[in-house]
């Protein structure tokens, strides 16, 4: 619902402010909201697991009680990714992002490490899911150890502002639209050809659309340097310089990116075959 970035952007403007009692405040009501939307969306993912994996995906006979039980271990990290996305972006507003990338350079390292640990004792894609569901549960409250000091607050225990809450579903609401159609236009394909023609065919589609959408990591750690820096910018009235940040930021990215795909563009099918056969 576009509430991290929401959670971002108020607390880069409350620092820039100066306005540090703000910032629990903005950070409680978003965590508190995220869990309990997120408790709800695991709810109603895993009791509708098996409704998925028999209907919809074309799932051999023999692979659907382990590919429902690899649902259902997701549903289960929805709560916990959701929160995390909130503690992340309240770090991306004090902007602390050395922090961050501990804790996600970790969380990645031992998610994409994850197969190599159980397959050798014959554990199945289910048990993989639920060991990446357990890391995304040690990364949030990782996120939490790190964010607790600046989390306190004149009152004893957590508490959820409503003010504070529709400030930052009225900001969020515009973010859900891209938030929204983001996801879909990446995954949407692979579901699409898992319904039409089989799972198996996913794997040689996958491959090579992740190695592209990988290269999405250098515009999304930019951006999410560039944007709290925008909001400060924004919130201390700083246009002039707000502008010469973006302009310099769009000329290097298009320097450090241009090259690369314009010999994937040309070389595709040489890649291909190289890679795949």
């Amino acid at each position: 619902l576009g509430l991290s970035r929401a959670t971002t952007k108020f607390v880069a403007e409350a620092v820039s402010r100066a306005n540090l009692p703000e910032v629990p405040r903005i950070v409680w009501t978003s965590v508190i909201f995220q869990f309990l939307f997120g408790v709800c969306l695991a709810l109603i993912c895993g009791l509708n697991s098996h409704l998925l994996v028999t209907r919809i995906l074309k799932i051999q006979p023999q692979l659907v009680t382990e590919a429902e039980r690899g649902f259902q271990a997701l549903a289960v990290a929805i709560p916990f990714i959701l929160v995390t996305n909130c503690l992340r972006g309240m770090l991306e507003g004090l902007q602390h992002f050395h922090l961050i990338t501990y804790v996600k350079v970790s969380t990645n390292v031992l998610m994409f490490a994850s197969p190599f640990f159980l397959i050798p004792f014959g554990r199945g894609v289910a048990s993989i899911i639920f060991l990446i569901t357990l890391i995304r549960i040690g990364s949030m409250l990782a996120y939490l150890g790190i964010c607790w000091p600046f989390l306190q607050s004149e009152t004893r225990w957590p508490s959820f502002r409503t003010g504070v809450f529709r400030h930052l579903m009225t900001y969020g609401g515009w973010v859900t639209v891209s938030m929204f159609v983001g996801p879909i236009l990446l995954y949407s394909d692979r579901f699409a050809i898992g319904a039409l023609m089989s799972v198996a065919a996913v794997a040689y589609y996958t491959g090579p659309a992740d190695m592209l959408n990988r290269s999405l990591v250098v515009p999304a750690s930019l951006g999410s340097t560039l944007f709290p820096a925008f909001s400060s910018l924004e919130a201390a009235g700083e246009m002039r310089k707000l502008e010469d940040l973006y302009a310099r930021s769009l000329k290097y990215l298009i320097v450090v990116m241009g090259p690369p795909f314009l010999l994937v563009g040309a070389f595709a099918r040489q890649i291909l075959n190289l890679w795949l056969g």
